[in-house]
């Protein structure tokens, strides 16, 4: 204002837009239908992603335990479900 430069905004305000910015808005062809398929398809294959790496990361962390487990010299690592009325005798020595 006070500082001696001119401000060309101040006196025409379509001054420094591009042309595209001036075009009317029915020229836009951008196909938002399309547009949200696609968004839709790519947050669900990065769901995938994210719960296969779970999965993965707690399958490898329960492989990793058992395997601790194993390496100490314990027998009773994997848990085996038996049915009830069936009773398994280990032989007598």
């Amino acid at each position: 204002m006070g500082d001696g430069r001119f401000n060309a905004t101040a006196v025409d305000p379509t001054v420094g837009r591009s042309e595209n910015a001036r075009r009317p808005a029915e020229t836009d062809t951008t196909d938002y239908a399309h547009r949200h398929l696609v968004n839709l398809v790519g947050t669900i294959v990065l769901l995938c992603i994210a719960l296969a790496t779970v999965w993965t990361t707690k399958a490898m962390q329960e492989y990793e335990t058992r395997q601790a487990c194993i390496d100490s010299g314990r027998r009773d690592c994997v848990p085996l479900d038996l049915p009830v009325h069936i009773a398994i005798r280990a032989p007598v020595r």
